[in-house]
C-alpha cells in the first residue's frame, strides 16, 4: 500500500511540474550551447563554457520553471476546476501545503544553483535574471495573468530567455557576431511560437476565466479578435521563415548540403505551421483550441531541433 502511495505521489508531482515541458527546455539550452556555441566557440580558438556552468544554468532554469508550473496551480485552482477539473491535482491529488513546499524547493534551489554558476563563471549580472525569473513567474501567476497579452508576453520573454542564457552567461560567445545572429534567431523564434500558443490557450480556457473575472486576450478582446492575432503571429513566422529558406535556395551552396536543412525546414516547421494556422481558423470549441495549441507546441519542438540539422550540416 505503500508502495502505491508513494507511486501515486511522484505521478502527481512529475505532472504537476509539467516534466515534458522541462525537458524540452533543457533539451533547447543544451542544442543551443552544443550545436551553436560551442562548435563556433572552437572553431575561432575561444574558450567555451565549463560543462559544470552549463550544467547549473540547466538546473536553474527548470527548477524555477518548475516552480512557476506550481504557483501558477497552486493560484489557478478555482479556475482550473472549470476549465479541467479532471486534470486538478493542487488540493485534490496533492496537499496545497506540500505544493508550496514544492514550490519554494524548485525557486530557492534554482536562484541558488545560478548563483553558483554566476561566481564560478565571473558573470554576476546573471544572478540577477533568476531573481527576476522568479519574481516575474509568481507576478504572472498572481496579476499577469489575468490581463490581456500582458502575461502572454511576459511567459514569451521567459520561454525565449532560455534560449538566451547560454550565450549571456559567457563572454566570449556574446563577442562573437556569429553565435549572436544565430541564437537570436531562435531566441525570436521561441517568443513568437510560445506567444501563439499563450494565446490559443486564453481561447482554450475562456469559459472558466471568463467565470472568475480574469480579463485574460480571449475574454477582454473576443475569441475571434484573439484567434486574428495569433493568425497573424503564424503568417509573421511563416514569412520569417520563408525568407530564410529563399536565402538558403540562392546560396551557392544548396546543392551540397543546404538542400537537407531546406527540406527539415519545409516539411517539419513550415508545413506545421500551415496546419497551425489552418487550425487556428478552423476552431471553434475547446477540443479544437487544445489540438491548436498541440501543433503550436509541435512546431516549436521541430524549429528547436532544426538546430541538430544545421549542425549536422555545417560541422560534420
Amino acid at each position: 500500500m505503500s508502495d502505491k502511495k508513494n507511486t501515486s505521489t511522484f505521478i502527481n508531482v512529475v505532472k504537476l511540474i509539467r516534466w515534458p515541458n522541462l525537458l524540452i527546455i533543457a533539451l533547447a539550452m543544451a542544442l543551443v550551447q552544443y550545436t551553436i556555441i560551442n562548435p563556433i566557440l572552437n572553431y575561432n580558438s575561444l574558450p567555451i563554457m565549463h560543462s559544470g556552468v552549463f550544467v547549473l544554468l540547466v538546473l536553474s532554469t527548470v527548477l524555477l520553471a518548475a516552480g512557476g508550473y506550481v504557483i501558477n496551480d497552486i493560484l489557478d485552482v478555482k479556475i482550473d476546476l472549470i476549465n479541467k477539473p479532471q486534470k486538478v491535482i493542487v488540493g485534490k491529488k496533492y496537499p496545497l501545503s506540500l505544493c508550496w513546499e514544492l514550490y519554494w524547493v524548485c525557486t530557492v534551489i534554482g536562484v541558488l544553483a545560478m548563483l553558483i554558476a554566476c561566481w564560478y563563471n565571473h558573470t554576476f549580472y546573471m544572478a540577477t535574471i533568476a531573481a527576476f525569473e522568479a519574481a516575474l513567474l509568481w507576478f504572472y501567476s498572481s496579476v499577469l495573468k489575468k490581463l490581456p497579452l500582458i502575461g502572454n508576453v511576459s511567459i514569451s520573454i521567459l520561454c525565449a530567455l532560455a534560449l538566451l542564457k547560454p550565450m549571456l552567461l559567457h563572454q566570449p560567445a556574446y563577442a562573437t557576431s556569429g553565435i549572436i545572429f544565430l541564437v537570436l534567431g531562435y531566441v525570436l523564434f521561441a517568443f513568437i511560437l510560445t506567444l501563439i500558443r499563450e494565446l490559443i490557450k486564453t481561447c482554450e480556457d475562456v469559459h472558466g476565466d471568463s467565470a472568475m473575472g480574469a480579463q485574460t486576450a480571449a475574454v477582454f478582446f473576443g475569441v475571434t479578435a484573439t484567434k486574428i492575432i495569433a493568425a497573424v503571429l503564424t503568417l509573421t513566422c511563416m514569412v520569417s521563415v520563408g525568407w530564410f529558406m529563399w536565402q538558403q535556395w540562392l546560396s551557392e551552396t544548396f546543392w551540397t548540403n543546404d538542400f537537407i536543412s531546406f527540406g527539415y525546414v519545409a516539411l517539419f516547421v513550415q508545413l506545421p505551421l500551415l496546419l497551425l494556422l489552418y487550425k487556428l481558423f478552423t476552431a471553434k470549441n475547446t477540443p479544437q483550441f487544445t489540438t491548436a495549441s498541440m501543433v503550436a507546441k509541435i512546431v516549436m519542438v521541430t524549429g528547436i531541433f532544426s538546430m541538430l540539422v544545421f549542425y549536422w550540416v555545417l560541422f560534420i
